[in-house]
Formats: C-alpha cells, structure tokens, sequence
C-alpha cells in the first residue's frame, strides 16, 4: 500500500461502499468508528454470521484485513477473497 493509498483509505467513508452484499449475503451494517470497547480503527462490516475489518497499518505500508465467520471455513475464505478486492480498489473511490 502506498502512502497516498493509506491516507486515501482513511478518508474513505462507509457510504462509499456500494456493495449490498459479501460472500452471497448482504451486507448489513458498514461502520467507521470505534463501538463500545472496541478500540479499532478502520471499516467494518458486520451481521449474525460475519465480521470482517479492514484498515492500513500504522507503522507499515501494509493493508490489514481482519475476517470472521460462524458458518465455516468455505465461507471465512469467501469473504476474504471479496473482500480483499474491494479493499484493494478502496483507495481508488
């Protein structure tokens, strides 16, 4: 990730994401900020079965892409595959 991608991503907003959907299933919630005692920075994508988060490193210029599933492997795999490339594009938004 270059710089300019890095601080074009934190510019980036959750109403920039177009999609409806992740992995075959849609998505639900699409935050920025910090909830509760989370303290994390970058996007989020959330419902019942999923989590995946996404955000530049502080110290590198690497992309970092956090992904959860509750419905198994096959799955987590599939949302990390769409979503690393949307991440990858995120910059260009």
């Amino acid at each position: 990730m270059t710089p300019e991608e890095k601080a074009a991503f934190k510019k980036l907003v959750p109403e920039a994401v177009t999609e409806r959907e992740l992995a075959g299933d849609p998505i639900e919630e699409k935050i920025d900020k910090p909830r509760g005692t989370i303290n994390r920075s970058g996007h989020q994508g959330l419902d019942a079965d999923r989590l995946v988060r996404g955000a530049p490193s502080g110290t590198e210029d690497l992309f970092k892409l956090y992904a959860e599933s509750i419905v198994g492997e096959e799955h987590l795999e599939r949302i990390i595959g769409e979503a690393r490339d949307r991440c990858e594009g995120a910059a260009d938004k």
